[in-house]
């Protein structure tokens, strides 16, 4: 599944999305990192809300508001990622797929498995269990 954060476009594999729902407003929680926006009750459980773009660069400006939140689920652990908007579904082939830059940060290549050109765009293939991993520090 693609979906675009700030221009730019991401994608995720479409089997670890749980939903895709309207955005709401999170209630934030002392002493989290910055990426984490705060918390959602969806149907009784409460839920992380997660900036992708604020976990990958350290120059991102943490956002208040998206218009869609993407809910993903891996190894019974469930989060929130709000994004600007789901695009498209699209079949990767692995053929397709080109590897991260080596210039690119540690950090980045813990989270991005590849890259995908599409519809003439560069997708950056997220690793759903890396956005779960809350310990990790991105530089």
């Amino acid at each position: 599944m693609v979906f675009t954060i700030d221009g730019r476009d991401y994608g995720i594999d479409i089997m670890v999305v749980r939903e895709i729902r309207s955005w709401v407003t999170t209630t934030p929680l002392p002493g989290t990192p910055r990426h984490v926006l705060g918390v959602i009750n969806i149907r009784g459980t409460v839920l992380p809300i997660v900036d992708l773009a604020a976990r990958i660069s350290a120059l991102a400006t943490p956002v208040e508001k998206r218009e869609v939140i993407i809910v993903i689920e891996v190894d019974d652990r469930v989060m929130g990622i709000p994004v600007d908007r789901v695009s498209d579904i699209v079949n990767v082939e692995e053929g397709n797929v080109q590897p991260v830059p080596a210039a690119s940060t540690p950090g980045l290549r813990r989270l991005v498995c590849g890259l995908l050109t599409f519809d003439d765009h560069v997708v950056c293939l997220m690793r759903p269990r890396e956005l779960l991993l809350e310990e990790m520090a991105i530089p």
